[in-house]
């Protein structure tokens, strides 16, 4: 008999049970380097191929003890074992084969989705930013530490945000009564109005963007509640700005209901989060016999936050501009914005455009002698050495500045109230010996809080970031201004005295809403404006601020001093008189 061992140093013919076996070895093998290549597939790998290995190993320990001790039963049992390991390993490898298929194809698909959905992503964004004047907006994040009062309808839900809210389910009712009065007064069949809403629902669809509200509604009702929501804020519309209510006497009712939620209803309807699209109010206005002149309604609605005497009922008779008319706001929010913060509205008792015109002509002219005059004192300065003046003005970006009414008022700033009615309108005006500060006054009631608080959060959506965008920030600069005046609860006294700051508010509210209002607002570039030349009338006037200063906290001590001077000279003067006489 042969000596195994013998034999398997020998040239003899492989055991094919060994061939079976490292043909499942090869492919753990390429696996290997797969999973080396490839670090993704580390953790999906390790587990199949360290038990594979394992099962290699005790097949070659199994090979050895066989060639040692080559009984026929061991030989026998041994052969059936590789057998079933060789079956394990082969379905063990198809298994690691499909593995490895899925994470070598995974890369390229995940990477390749991956970049789809980025660049989708950031085309979304893009065109939602482009568009972001136009769409419906959410009340900004910043924002929500103000009162409910300021960003949830309390009696009236227009558009789908608020829409079904069980509160506000009730005048659900009396917009369908709304909708009987609009098309009664119209004179055309409601199918025709109903039809011409449903011609412009997409596109007013498109402007709430992807929000999960709108969504889940589909055209069946988005459609209607478009219809209802459109002819119930044009008839309130029309309601309160009619002076013949006679003309309403048929739904007794419906005016009652107008008339008695009036104030609220102006501010749900001004909410941001309860805005219907333009394109809506636009395709009905015009169907009443007495068209809804929604432009000049919300026109007279501006002016009663700046005008305590002006009430949308009884405004004198306005013409709008042709820029007025032309301009399509994307809601009535933006629109009522659009007039704060513009000053081209005529009216029939307007003051002479032409005098005007002459005025600006001269203020050029000046402005360009000015101009003149500060490069010639340029030069003339170049030639000589820095003055303490010059000195002066290097600590121009350093100082602080003076915030609040009575700190103004003690370095000489005086506050006057503008008769512009727009926010745009602030400016420092250097006079002799004062200066002043004029910016539009404001009054404030609970219903005109609500209108500042929404057209400022219109602006945080919509505002580009632009510094030099003054239009962009407008609201936001002015209500900023107003807030810096209100350093201390005593400067909304003086506000008041100086009718810049009117309204049913209490000081206390006043100061309240300020101060939690403009703590989360952008900078406006009109803001920014006015605190740099309050900054440069403190340095360029620091001496006679000094003297200013002193006279107004010390003044009464002084009239005082004055007046016993010149009791004391009087009664010298008498004594005088009296000794001459004598």
């Amino acid at each position: 008999m042969a000596d195994p061992s013998g034999a398997r140093g020998g040239n003899i013919p492989a055991d094919p049970m060994a061939d079976t076996v490292e043909e499942a070895v090869a492919p753990v093998e390429q696996h290997l380097k797969w999973t080396k290549e490839d670090e993704e597939s580390d953790a999906a790998l390790s587990a199949p191929l360290m038990s594979s290995l394992q099962q290699v190993d005790s097949i070659g320990e199994t090979m050895d003890s066989a060639e040692a001790a080559p009984t026929p039963v061991e030989k026998e049992e041994d052969e059936e074992y590789l057998q079933k390991a060789a079956q394990e390993l082969r379905s063990s490898d198809s298994e690691i084969v499909d593995v490895g298929d899925i994470s070598s194809c995974s890369r390229e698909h995940v990477d390749e989705g991956l970049d789809n959905d980025l660049m989708k992503a950031a085309e979304e964004f893009k065109i939602d930013f482009h568009k972001r004047k136009e769409q419906m907006h959410r009340f900004p994040a910043s924002l929500r530490s103000l009162d409910s009062q300021y960003t949830e309808p309390r009696v009236v839900a227009i558009g789908p945000y608020h829409h079904g809210k069980p509160h506000l389910l009730e005048v659900e009712k009396v917009k369908h009564v709304a909708a009987a009065q609009f098309t009664h007064e119209s004179g055309r069949s409601i199918e025709e109005i109903y039809g011409a809403v449903c011609e412009v629902a997409d596109e007013a669809r498109r402007l709430y963007g992807h929000d999960s509200a709108v969504a889940g509604i589909s055209n069946v009702d988005f459609n209607p509640m478009m219809f209802y929501d459109a002819c119930f804020v044009l008839e309130f519309l029309h309601t309160i700005s009619d002076e013949h209510e006679e003309q309403l006497l048929s739904e007794e009712a419906l005016l009652y209901f107008f008339r008695s939620n009036e104030e609220q209803i102006i501010c749900d309807i001004m909410l941001l989060e309860n805005q219907l699209p333009w394109v809506v109010v636009e395709a009905l206005m015009n169907f009443r016999s007495v068209p809804v002149q929604v432009k000049m309604i919300i026109s007279r609605m501006g002016k009663g936050l700046t005008n305590r005497k002006y009430h949308i009922h009884t405004g004198p008779e306005e013409t709008i501009s042709d820029l007025h008319e032309e301009y399509n706001p994307p809601h009535l929010l933006g629109l009522l914005r659009f007039y704060k913060i513009s000053s081209k509205i005529s009216t029939k008792v307007s003051k002479n455009v032409k005098i005007a015109n002459k005025i600006s002509c001269i203020i050029h002219v000046f402005s360009i002698l000015n101009r003149l005059k500060v490069w010639l004192i340029g030069a003339h300065k170049e030639m000589r050495i820095p003055s303490a003046k010059n000195k002066s003005m290097k600590t121009l970006g350093s100082m602080s500045i003076s915030t609040g009414a009575i700190e103004l008022a003690e370095i000489g700033i005086k506050l006057k109230a503008s008769k512009s009615g727009s926010f745009t309108e602030m400016a420092i005006r250097k006079g002799p010996l004062f200066g002043e500060l004029s910016l539009t006054p404001l009054v404030l009631s609970a219903t005109n809080a609500c209108l500042l608080a929404n057209m400022a959060a219109f602006e945080v959506c919509t505002t580009s970031g632009d510094l030099s965008d003054d239009k962009g920030t407008a609201v936001c600069s002015y209500l900023a201004l107003v807030s810096m005046l209100m350093d201390q609860k005593e400067d909304v006294r003086d506000l008041r005295r100086k009718h810049l700051v009117q309204g049913e508010l209490t000081n206390q509210e006043v100061f309240d809403f300020f101060k939690t209002l403009t703590r989360h607002l952008p900078v406006g570039h009109s803001f920014l404006l006015v605190l740099t030349s309050i900054e440069k009338y403190q340095v360029n006037r620091w001496m006679w601020i000094k003297v200013h200063r002193f006279i107004y906290k010390y003044f009464k001590t002084i009239a005082t001093v004055f007046s016993v001077v010149g009791v004391l000279v009087g009664i010298f003067k008498t004594l005088l008189s009296l000794r001459k006489h004598q």
